[in-house]
């Protein structure tokens, strides 16, 4: 069953006919709100490249941007636990793999992360199925507590090679500067009893509505959809309100390897817990003990030493 049909199928999503406007269904941040690279109100000087990208088009790509010996040592485990093109057994395996932290809290990833978002975040959960999410149309930010505000990011790494068919992210330049999704408005698509609980089930549910809405926005808007063509070590950085979606595959017997790993701020993001790590001199994570999710020893013996400064 895709994630579109979901809501349909199970009855649960109130009115299949009705597709909303998007304006309908999300509303614009105040200023004050905002990350200070989206305000407009303020006059920034001395931004980098990266910046000035970012703030126009709401996503940075940084090509051959991980080492390749950690990429072959996080597929080397892969194989090790015979996953092929699926997820490992949570979505916190770098609490179990430090290569898995050397790659996602790197100090260069953390550090362009603080230039983007404007502050520090961690890392705190990771999808690393071999194969597109075929999940529609969205924006992180109405997925995650109300006062998140975009304090949010999300990192789309190549682990290989990505072929065109396999299914490849797709995001709409200068779509965080849109208005977000609300949790609220959106929740008013799908049946009651999903709207109270701690799950995402309800984000499911409304996936039918809500794909379809982003599409006539789309097509009212003429936006442009960009593809990330990811060569091995790529990786794209996107922000919370970006719209973007893992596209469906052509060929569905190709494998998609990425490795995508998701960031809210450390300063008050409470609703994970306070047990927070930083991995040497770059980026911080969270541990998960009360669901038995703690940082451990490695499963497997290093293949190189660990690096707690890159």
């Amino acid at each position: 069953m895709s994630f579109e049909n979901y809501g349909v199928d199970t009855g649960k999503l109130l009115d299949p006919e009705h597709i909303p406007n998007f304006l309908d269904i999300s509303e614009p941040f105040n200023e004050e709100a905002a990350l200070l690279l989206d305000q407009q109100t303020v006059v920034l000087k001395g931004l980098s490249e990266d910046q000035i990208y970012w703030r126009k088009n709401g996503y940075v790509i940084k090509r051959n941007f991980v080492e390749h010996d950690l990429i072959d040592e996080y597929l080397n485990i892969r194989n090790k636990l015979n996953l092929g093109n699926g997820p490992f057994d949570d979505i916190t395996p770098y609490l179990y793999h430090s290569v898995i932290r050397d790659i996602c809290c790197s100090s260069k990833l953390h550090y362009l992360l603080v230039d983007l978002i404007g502050e520090e975040l961690g890392l705190h959960f990771i999808l690393a199925d071999f194969k597109s999410t075929e999940r529609g149309w969205h924006q992180d930010d109405y997925l995650n507590p109300e006062d998140t505000k975009a304090r949010y990011a999300a990192v789309w790494m190549a682990m290989g090679d990505v072929d065109m068919d396999s299914g490849p992210f797709e995001i709409i330049p200068g779509s965080h500067k849109w208005p977000c999704l609300r949790r609220n408005k959106v929740q008013e698509l799908v049946a009651p009893e999903l709207r109270g609980r701690g799950d995402h089930e309800w984000a499911i549910v409304a996936e039918h509505s809500v794909n379809k809405s982003v599409e006539n926005y789309i097509a009212a808007t003429g936006s442009e959809i960009v593809k990330f063509d990811a060569k091995k070590g790529d990786i794209l950085i996107w922000h919370g309100k970006a719209m973007h979606r893992g596209s469906i595959p052509k060929n569905s017997t190709l494998s998609r390897p990425a490795m995508i790993c998701h960031y809210s701020n450390i300063r008050s993001r409470r609703d994970f817990g306070n047990e927070i790590t930083r991995h040497g001199n770059g980026g911080y994570f969270w541990e998960f003990t009360t669901i038995g999710r703690v940082l451990r020893e490695d499963q497997f013996p290093r293949s190189a030493p660990v690096s707690l400064s890159d």
